[in-house]
């Protein structure tokens, strides 16, 4: 299950972007693995013998990452997959929110430009 999010005021297509997002990266599980705990089910899981399900996810998470300006890409990783405020990643990063902020809707912009693509074909 995804986070939930704490970005700034997004447009709707943003903002349905992020949550792909964190949706596709949740169903890649790579915290659960990075952890070595179990699946959601369950069931241990082996970081070398990952799902199809995981796999796909993940093949889908490098594809929508790909989308998105590699500057950026962290910053997207912070927010969406990781669910931590935009703040921190400012204060962290030495840039004004505002910068921040920006970046994030440029991210989440290329993002969903993606998905519309994907989704369109």
């Amino acid at each position: 299950m995804p986070r939930p999010l704490t970005p700034p005021d997004l447009t709707e297509d943003q903002q349905a972007a992020a949550e792909h997002l964190a949706e596709v990266f949740a169903a890649a599980e790579f915290e659960t693995w990075a952890r070595g705990g179990p699946s959601l089910e369950n069931i241990p899981c082996d970081p070398l013998q990952p799902s199809p399900d995981a796999l796909i996810a993940r093949a889908a998470y490098r594809a929508a990452m790909r989308a998105v300006p590699v500057l950026l890409s962290p910053l997207v990783v912070h927010v969406c997959c990781l669910g931590l405020p935009l703040a921190l990643w400012a204060e962290q990063k030495r840039v004004l929110p505002a910068q921040a902020e920006t970046g994030l809707r440029t991210a989440l912009t290329h993002l969903g430009q993606h998905f519309r693509a994907l989704a369109a074909s």
